[in-house]
């Protein structure tokens, strides 16, 4: 049950117009000291956490040869 309720949680989404990346960081890291997540699945989550070009970027950046 408390695994469930963990998991309806969202993830932050970045918006670079709103917040820079040091303060999207800030508020991921507390995002997941609250919901008992760990740094794993923080890096496993962000792809969706990203939106438009900067989606694209960790897409050209991290998964090269990912097609």
């Amino acid at each position: 049950m408390e695994l469930d309720s963990r998991r309806a949680k969202f993830w932050p989404i970045f918006f670079p117009k709103l917040e820079s990346i040091m303060s999207f960081i800030q508020t991921v890291n507390e995002f997941c000291n609250a919901q008992t997540r760990t740094e794993a699945d923080a890096c496993r989550a962000l792809p969706l956490m990203l939106r438009d070009q900067w989606l694209q970027a960790y897409r050209d950046v991290v998964l090269p040869d990912d097609n």
